[in-house]
C-alpha cells in the first residue's frame, strides 16, 4: 500500500560497456498465511495382503515399506491445508483389506491418527503394519467403502485404492485362490465382484474413485475397473 511501503534501496551499477546492472533490496515485516482447502471427505482403502511384503525389485524395501511412506507424506500434505481453527474441512477415513476388509479409521478431522497409521520412510525396511493376509479382495474393500460413505457428508469426497495385486478373493474370502500363475481371466470372477462396488463409489454425488498400484505382476485389472466403473456410472 503506498501508505505502508517496505525500507528499499535501489542501486544501478555501470558495467563499462554501455550496459548497467539493476539492484533492489526490499526489508519488511512478513505476514505468514496459512492456505486453507475447501471442505473435503478423503477416504483410503488400503491392501495388507501378505505380497505387500515382497521385495521390490532393485531395493531392500518391501512394496508395503514404500507404500506406506508414500500415502504417510500425501496425509501429512493435505494436513498443511486444515483450517486450524476450525479442522472440519478435511475428513479422513481408513478401510483396511487382505482376504475380508476392516474399518481402521472411521471419519475423522483427527488427520494425525491416520499419519500416525503409516511409517514414514521408504527405505527403514519397517512398516506399521503386518502384511501377512491371504487373499486379496476388492469386493469387500469397496463395499465396505460405500459403507463409510454412507456417513459422510455431501462435500467432494474421493476414495483411494491402493493394492498391489490383481482380486483374489470375493465376499467374506472363503473362496480366496493365490494369484500365483493365473492369467487376467483367470482372475476375472473376483474383478466381475468388485466392478459394481467401484461403479456404486463412482455412481456417488462429488465422490470420484482413484486406484494406485504398488508394484503388483497384473495392473490392467486395475485400470479396467477405475475406467470401466467410470464409464458405467455415467
Amino acid at each position: 500500500d503506498d501508505d505502508n511501503t517496505p525500507k528499499h534501496f535501489k542501486r544501478l551499477t555501470s558495467n563499462d560497456d554501455g550496459t548497467y546492472k539493476l539492484a533492489l533490496d526490499v526489508t519488511g515485516a512478513s505476514d505468514p498465511e496459512h492456505e486453507v482447502a475447501s471442505n473435503v471427505n478423503i477416504l483410503i482403502v488400503y491392501d495388507l495382503s501378505q505380497s505387500m511384503s515382497t521385495r521390490v525389485p532393485g531395493t531392500n524395501t518391501s512394496r508395503g515399506d514404500q507404500a506406506e511412506d508414500v500415502v504417510h507424506d500425501f496425509v501429512t500434505d493435505i494436513a498443511r491445508y486444515q483450517d486450524q481453527d476450525n479442522p472440519q474441512n478435511i475428513q479422513m477415513a481408513l478401510v483396511t483389506f487382505a482376504v475380508t476388509s476392516s474399518t481402521e479409521r472411521g471419519w475423522t478431522t483427527n488427520l494425525n491418527t491416520i499419519i500416525n497409521d503409516f511409517d514414514d520412510g521408504g527405505t527403514d525396511g519397517r512398516t506399521h503394519f503386518n502384511y501377512n493376509g491371504y487373499g486379496t479382495n476388492w469386493d469387500s474393500a469397496l463395499q465396505r467403502a460405500n459403507n463409510l460413505l454412507n456417513s459422510a457428508d455431501d462435500d467432494p469426497t474421493f476414495v483411494i485404492l491402493v493394492t498391489d495385486g490383481a482380486p483374489t478373493a470375493t465376499g467374506n474370502g472363503n473362496d480366496a485362490t493365490s494369484p500365483s500363475g493365473k492369467t487376467a481371466e483367470q482372475l476375472r470372477p473376483y474383478y466381475n465382484a468388485a466392478l459394481p462396488r467401484a461403479k456404486a463409489i463412482q455412481g456417488r454425488e462429488n465422490t470420484t474413485l482413484y486406484g494406485i498400484y504398488i508394484y503388483g505382476d497384473e495392473a490392467d485389472l486395475l485400470d479396467d475397473l477405475m475406467y470401466n466403473s467410470f464409464q458405467e456410472a455415467g
